[in-house]
């Protein structure tokens, strides 16, 4: 009861239908790993970083990383 009512609370599902729907379908016992989404690399050819936006601001060409 209490994982589900933590799950609950993680995603803003707070009615008992959302507590009760979490119980019968088994998402309380169900790992962490589904919570966490993958995440980009730091440094990746289609994310500019705070050197483009300070380039455009200035009026000139940003530098564009090749990869």
């Amino acid at each position: 009861m209490e994982a589900a009512c933590r799950r609950a609370l993680e995603i803003g599902a707070l009615g008992y239908g959302s507590v009760k729907s979490i119980l019968s379908t088994g998402l309380d016992r169900a790992g962490d790993d589904e919570a966490h989404t993958p995440s980009l690399p730091a440094d990746h050819a289609h994310i500019r970083g705070p050197q483009y936006y300070a380039a455009a601001r200035n009026g000139t060409s940003p530098n564009r990383k090749e990869s």
